[in-house]
């Protein structure tokens, strides 16, 4: 039964790991016509730091996820 609840718990952050990728793939248009382009800019750097936060918090789950599908007992010291 817990190995089910991990199965689950897994095939969710893989799909939120999907959406945490096509997210800060997606290109950023320049300030539309009529918006502040200082309030744009603003913005652009909140996104380049929350891309940031994406790319360590990527790297920790995959780091969770080879450490769940490792055999038992089996360890990154050899």
């Amino acid at each position: 039964m817990a190995d089910d609840r991990i199965s689950v718990a897994i095939a969710r952050i893989e799909r939120a790991v999907e959406g945490i990728e096509r997210w800060t793939a997606t290109p950023r248009p320049e300030a539309p016509a009529g918006v502040d382009p200082m309030a744009h800019a603003a913005l652009e750097q909140r996104h380049a730091a929350l891309r940031s936060e994406a790319e360590v918090a990527l790297g920790a789950i995959d780091a969770l996820l080879a450490a769940a599908a490792a055999p038992a007992g089996e360890d990154d010291h050899g």
